[in-house]
């Protein structure tokens, strides 16, 4: 994400900035996590994503997302291992100020 974010914030399971163009959502990872935990799923207008046997956190986004663009990584250059899912927006600079309009965890 490039310059000063629209918004971001914080809840208990993760975090989020937000750009004209994108939304990254960072989730904690344990030390033994990576790729092979990861179940994520993209749709235009939901996001589920699980870490290994672990909580769901699944929702109905803000807006719509362009689900060949997004994707996930896993960062750990801060010092603090996470998942980062970044979700790219069908409607550039359109403004969510935040991540899910209605999310379930299970």
């Amino acid at each position: 994400m490039e310059g000063k974010p629209l918004s971001e914030g914080t809840t208990a399971q993760f975090r989020w900035t937000e750009s004209a163009t994108e939304l990254a959502v960072s989730f904690p990872l344990g030390e033994d996590q990576g790729a092979r935990s990861v179940q994520c799923d993209f749709r235009p207008r939901v996001l589920r994503v699980q870490v290994g046997g672990g909580e769901v956190v699944e929702g109905e986004l803000r807006g719509k997302v362009t689900p060949d663009d997004c994707y996930w990584i896993i960062d750990d250059e801060s010092g603090a291992r996470e998942l980062k899912v970044v979700l790219t927006k069908t409607i550039l600079y359109d403004r969510w100020d935040g991540v899910f309009r209605k999310a379930s965890k299970g």
